[in-house]
């Protein structure tokens, strides 16, 4: 414990730990056709579009009844340019990536990367 805070500054000699994790993925799927991220557990997800092509982004929500897609539903993430810098796009209250699917607008020449970073986070410490 430091004195001045009365604080744990480490995990060392505790029965809790942190069970926050972070993982960066890099998907090079490149088609029209709807690919679900990673199936890690998460509490948000951020997405970057990495690729010369706009991107497509649906949620869970973007489902119609009978299983096809909602195109006013879902989320267009510009492709990045000198002009439009890269931005990240973050969906929160998940529980897993696959609950995010992408496609790229148009059939690109070469599969290039889109990058996204899941994240999990808890209140609760574990034993």
């Amino acid at each position: 414990m430091s004195a001045e805070t009365n604080y744990p500054t480490s995990n060392t000699g505790s029965e809790y730990f942190n069970l926050n994790e972070c993982h960066s993925f890099e998907s090079t799927h490149g088609g029209t056709a709807l690919y679900p991220l990673s199936t890690i557990p998460c509490s948000q997800v951020t997405i970057y579009n990495t690729t010369a092509q706009d991107v497509y982004i649906y949620d869970k929500n973007s489902r119609k009844t009978d299983g096809s897609v909602n195109d006013e539903k879902r989320i267009l993430i510009k492709a990045a340019a000198a002009a439009t810098p890269l931005h990240g796009v973050t969906f929160m209250g998940l529980t897993n990536a696959d609950e995010v699917s992408a496609k790229m607008v148009t059939n690109p020449a070469v599969a290039n990367p889109l990058c996204y970073r899941t994240q999990f986070f808890t209140s609760n410490p574990s034993r």
